[in-house]
């Protein structure tokens, strides 16, 4: 017998829906109850294992359930009470995967490093089937090296995993649940480059969040096909020179300074405002 808590209802196994107002008689044969197993009185045993499959469609993620049992043995002796209070064992159904998010870089963002310390965003089970969260887990990318972060900080090349074969499994787990951070490696080697990062959830009842294929990871994308995050890590500091004018220069009219300002890299933030003084 299978209560539904939150309707206070009781599974008729056999239509394999909660229409049963009451709980179930103590005594058998019931739409209350289904028989799961028994055995002939010439086996002998003491004890009878059992299990039984769920009719499709009849639980409802986020719904609470108790599962009560009545035993009969062969001199006719009948368990006590089956479905009274407390009695059973009760679960949480949830087939739905949580919802993680990353509030932290922004998409497209520029971050030297005293900014660029963690990752970091939320995640929620609540509104998907409530059973609760149990790990977050980041996957970073370098996008200059096409090699995902494997955990290790020596800040060398050896952080990242660039073989086909194995970089696409390091998923690394946060710190925290429904605000998670995770701390970022030492990567001044790869300055003025660009990363790729996703995340992924898993509640308690072992959902997990979609996960995107290879292909998708490839090509910077979420497992819907959406772009994935990817921010610039710049922690250079731009260089300026005037051209002209010329020292010791020697001319009736002065009508302009002129010069350049670049920021070096392979893939820098780039310049955003030059000032002089004269």
């Amino acid at each position: 017998a299978c209560p539904q808590a939150a309707a206070n209802r009781w599974g008729d196994w056999g239509a394999g829906n909660f229409t049963l107002p009451s709980p179930p008689p103590s005594t058998v044969p019931d739409a209350g109850w289904a028989f799961v197993s028994s055995r002939p009185v010439t086996d002998n045993q003491s004890s009878l294992s059992w299990s039984t499959p769920v009719p499709v469609g009849m639980m409802s993620s986020s719904n609470t359930y108790r599962v009560e049992t009545l035993v009969l043995d062969h001199a006719s002796n009948k368990q006590p009470n089956p479905t009274g209070a407390g009695v059973g064992a009760a679960f949480r159904f949830d087939n739905e995967p949580p919802l993680p998010g990353i509030t932290f870089p922004a998409p497209n963002g520029y971050y030297n490093a005293a900014a660029l310390v963690n990752i970091a965003g939320i995640a929620d089970d609540g509104s998907t089937g409530a059973a609760g969260l149990n790990l977050v887990e980041v996957l970073l990318k370098s996008n200059q090296l096409d090699g995902y972060w494997n955990g290790a900080s020596s800040n060398a090349l050896g952080d990242w995993d660039t073989n086909a074969l194995t970089k696409y499994d390091h998923w690394q787990p946060a710190a925290g649940l429904k605000n998670w951070t995770r701390s970022l490696p030492a990567m001044s080697f790869l300055d003025s480059t660009r990363f790729t990062v996703w995340v992924r959830a898993r509640d308690l009842a072992s959902n997990v969040s979609a996960t995107p294929t290879n292909g998708q990871l490839d090509a910077g994308n979420n497992a819907d096909s959406s772009p994935a995050i990817q921010f610039t890590f710049d922690d250079s500091k731009p260089l300026a020179r005037v051209f002209f004018p010329v020292a010791y220069a020697n001319s009736p009219t002065l009508a302009a300074l002129s010069g350049t300002s670049t920021d070096p890299g392979a893939a820098p933030a780039g310049v955003q405002t030059m000032q002089f003084k004269l």
